[in-house]
């Protein structure tokens, strides 16, 4: 990157492209954020959720609020008999790890980090008392905030790592627009599953979705359409 030359044309391209996208989102999620409350009480009818779907006006950034949708539902405290299940599926997960082939490693390593987390998610309930710290409502509240934000930076992400390299003005745009249309479609719904799962399996559940199937998935996400970006792009020939 540091050899690479910025003719002018490119340089308004760092500043027009991200910038446009940027107004556009800011204007359009008002209108996506009520296309996400309508998703959320169809899955709330075929799902059968108990409660209701509320609108709370959360500022995503200052001075700029969006309503976001959320379910009234909560989760329980585990019980014994979940815990006493958790810790074998645990136990029987870090053996399956353990057992596995060499070039099954990342996966191995994979599933270890998901048994540490939740094992310290079930030492934590094995030992305190109700209630718990976080609500279920708040909780998803947070994912689909910071889903907006992330997705709204995409396009300050693709400027500072992708922009800079010789490739088609439509083709960044392309790439940008179907980075966050995707994201736009995924957040909603990775944020139901996540209330879904922690609503039947209980509090014990939440850090694992959070960290393991949470942020780090969207980040994922454009890691990988970057990455297919970045197979148009000839660095022999900045």
């Amino acid at each position: 990157m540091a050899a690479i030359k910025l003719p002018p044309a490119r340089l308004v391209n760092f500043l027009v492209l991200p910038l446009s996208l940027i107004v556009f989102s800011l204007l359009a999620f008002p209108h996506i954020t009520h296309l996400w409350k309508d998703f959320f009480l169809l899955a709330q009818r075929l799902l059968r959720f108990p409660g209701d779907v509320q609108i709370n006006a959360i500022e995503i950034l200052p001075f700029y609020y969006l309503d976001i949708p959320s379910y009234t539902m909560n989760a329980a405290w585990p019980t014994t008999g979940i815990m006493i299940a958790t810790g074998l599926l645990i136990f029987v997960l870090f053996l399956v790890s353990r057992s596995l082939p060499e070039r099954l490693i990342p996966l191995a390593y994979l599933m270890r980090v998901l048994c540490c987390i939740q094992l310290t998610a079930l030492a934590y309930f094995a030992f305190a008392s109700e209630p718990f710290a976080y609500n279920l409502s708040a909780y998803t509240e947070g994912l689909l905030r910071a889903g907006v934000i992330t997705i709204l930076l995409i396009p300050l992400l693709f400027t500072v790592t992708l922009y800079m390299f010789r490739m088609a003005l439509v083709r960044k745009l392309l790439l940008t627009i179907i980075t966050m249309g995707h994201l736009t479609i995924f957040i909603p719904m990775q944020t139901l599953v996540h209330a879904y799962v922690i609503h039947a399996c209980s509090f014990l559940v939440m850090s694992v979705m959070f960290f393991m199937f949470g942020l780090i998935l969207d980040i994922l996400i454009i890691i990988a359409f970057y990455s297919w970006g970045m197979s148009w792009v000839d660095i022999t020939n900045p």
